[in-house]
Parts: structure tokens; C-alpha cells; sequence
């Protein structure tokens, strides 16, 4: 995907990576959401239409059943219709907006998230950190990838959203929204972990492994020599003088 990104990330190596990969780490996928899906998906579009479709319903039965003049109802309706277009509207630029400033970068070590319209973040999820990955596929052939966190592993719901799953507030889970052809980059974060998953599993075998060894027998005790087995008597406890105790 080729598309030109805003000055202020200009610093950039490559749009949606804060900084060039360590040595070792390769790029398998970048990419970012859909707009149009993004903002029907993420942003509610639906809801938003079906809102103002029930007020306007709602308004106009009662205005036949209180008897209102024809024109005073059509002139309701057409009120309300502009409001609901102006409403999908600016929900639909407001999709868009965040589409174009959301990229998804997936490397051989874990999964960046780079979005924000006024507080651009980049949030690194390494794979150490995700305990699996689930896809939600679409007819169009987007896709929404959930990354399940590792028990432990927190990140805020509100420095997600929208790369987050909905109702999904406590423990939150990553989610890499509308991304395009999803089936395809599923199976790429699929098999990213699970090579990595490999590497850490090999690192972990090939570690030396750690022998105890039983401890010396006691020594028999020898002239002039205290026989360890025996208690020792108990010190009497230290007292406090007076003196310290007033000036505590």
C-alpha cells in the first residue's frame, strides 16, 4: 500500500514506524485501515443512521396520532433529515480522518500501532505479550485481527481506540481494524508468532540446565569442637533504653 502521510511524520523511516528495526527484526506486513469500513465499523455509522431513522419515525406517528397539519409534519421531517445527514457526515470524515492516520506495522518481534489525529502515539505490542490472534472476516474481504494479551499485560483501553475490540474494556485487546485482504494478513501474524514462539522455545532448550547438588554431610564433632546438632540457648531479646523509647 502507497500512500503519502502527513509532514509531521516526516521523521519516519516508513509511514507507521517510529524508528528504523533493530538488527534481527524484519518487516513482514505494514498497512492501515479501510476508511469507509473503519468509520461503518468503528465509528458506529449504522447506529448513528439508525438513530435519527427512528426519531424521524417516531416523530412523524406522533404527529398523525396528535392530528398535526401535513405540512408541519413534513416540514419535522425534513429538519430532522438534515440533521442526520449532517450527523453521517461528520461521522463519516471523522473515519476517514482517523484511517489516515492509523498504520499497522507487523515485524518479526511484534506488532506497532501507530494512531492519532491531535496526540499521534505509536504503541509497540511486542509477542512476548500476545497470547493468540483471532480474525472477524467481512464479505468485502476486510478484516478485524483481535491480538489476545498475555495475563499480566495491560494496555488502556482509551490509548487503543479505535484499535481496540468493542466491549472489550477490561482486560482491553488490541484489535487491527478493517485491515485489508484480512484472511492474508491473519495468517502472517499467525505465523509470525508462531516462529517466534519457536525461537523463544529453542533459546529456552538450548539455556544449560541447572544441577543441585546435595549438601555435605555434617561433620562429626571433635574435641574442643561444639556438636552443630545440639540447640543453641536462645539469646535474651535486646531492650530499649528508656531514654530511646521517650524520644520515639
Amino acid at each position: 500500500m502507497t500512500r503519502d502521510h502527513d509532514r509531521d511524520f516526516d521523521f519516519e523511516p516508513m509511514p507507521g514506524l517510529p524508528a528504523p528495526l533493530p538488527e534481527g527484526e524484519r518487516l513482514i506486513w505494514r498497512g492501515a485501515p479501510v476508511p469507509w469500513r473503519l468509520a461503518w465499523r468503528a465509528c458506529r455509522l449504522p447506529w448513528v443512521a439508525a438513530y435519527f431513522a427512528a426519531l424521524a419515525t417516531w416523530q412523524a406517528v406522533r404527529g398523525f396520532r396528535d392530528g398535526t397539519p401535513l405540512a408541519e409534519i413534513g416540514g419535522t421531517a425534513s429538519f430532522t433529515a438534515t440533521l442526520a445527514a449532517l450527523s453521517v457526515a461528520l461521522v463519516a470524515v471523522l473515519g476517514w480522518t482517523i484511517a489516515r492516520n492509523t498504520f499497522y506495522t507487523v515485524t518479526s518481534r511484534r506488532v506497532i500501532v501507530r494512531h492519532g489525529i491531535a496526540m499521534p502515539m505509536a504503541i509497540n505490542i511486542p509477542f512476548a505479550t500476545i497470547h493468540g490472534a483471532g480474525l472477524r472476516a467481512f464479505a468485502d474481504g476486510t478484516g478485524d485481527i483481535t491480538l489476545r494479551l498475555a495475563p499480566g499485560a495491560r494496555i488502556p483501553h482509551l490509548l487503543l481506540w479505535p484499535s481496540a475490540r468493542p466491549f472489550k474494556m477490561w482486560p482491553s485487546e488490541p484489535m487491527l481494524r478493517a485491515v485489508p485482504d484480512g484472511a492474508r494478513v491473519a495468517a502472517l501474524v499467525a505465523d509470525a508468532l508462531a516462529t517466534a514462539n519457536a525461537a523463544d522455545l529453542a533459546l529456552a532448550e538450548a539455556r544449560p540446565a541447572i544441577t543441585v547438588q546435595p549438601a555435605a554431610a555434617a561433620r562429626k564433632p571433635g574435641p574442643g569442637r561444639p556438636d552443630a546438632r545440639k540447640p543453641r540457648a536462645a539469646k535474651a531479646p535486646a531492650t530499649i533504653p528508656a531514654a530511646t523509647v521517650a524520644a520515639s
